[in-house]
C-alpha cells in the first residue's frame, strides 16, 4: 500500500478538531473500502 497508515494518521490529525469533518472522514473511509482497498 501507499503508506496508508501514515495517510490516515495525518488525516485524523487534520480533521479531529471538527466533528462535522469526522463525518466526512468516515464517508471517505467507507468509499475507499467499497472500492476494494
Amino acid at each position: 500500500m501507499w503508506g496508508a497508515s501514515m495517510w490516515f494518521q495525518s488525516l485524523e490529525n487534520l480533521l479531529e478538531n471538527s466533528q462535522a469533518k469526522s463525518e466526512i472522514k468516515r464517508a471517505m473511509v467507507v468509499k475507499m473500502l467499497r472500492r476494494g482497498y
